[in-house]
């Protein structure tokens, strides 16, 4: 019988307040022969801040995922190193103040080689 008082990870609820929103599933992403899947909660709006989640679904576990808002060269974005463990890699991006058409969720992983290679998940 299981202890139906006692609660794991997704099944907590949030404090009042600290909603991330509703999960958005953006779409697996390759990277380097690497497959992960990501998902972003929250209104990405200017200045917004932005909960992401990314899951190691296939190929070759990265050793560091960064991540950012905006577009490809990072200018005007704040890179964030995710928070990782086993196979979910998660953290907060803040989105730019100007949100255009070239701005995604953009991931770099580092390979255990030590290169960096980024990728881009559209915000649509």
């Amino acid at each position: 019988d299981a202890d139906e008082s006692h609660a794991h990870g997704s099944e907590m609820q949030e404090p009042e307040g600290h909603d991330h929103g509703e999960p958005r599933p953006l779409g697996p992403i390759e990277i380097a022969g690497t497959t992960l899947i990501v998902t972003l909660s929250g209104h990405v709006e200017p200045n917004a801040e932005i909960h992401i989640e990314i899951e190691h679904a296939a190929g070759p576990k990265p050793v560091a995922v960064r991540f950012w808002i905006g577009g490809e060269s990072g200018v005007s974005s704040v890179k964030c190193k995710a928070d990782g463990q086993d196979n979910h890699y998660h953290g907060h991006a803040e989105a730019p103040g100007e949100i255009d058409e070239e701005c995604g969720v953009w991931i770099e992983i580092e390979t255990a080689s030590g290169e960096r290679v980024a990728g881009r998940a559209p915000l649509d």
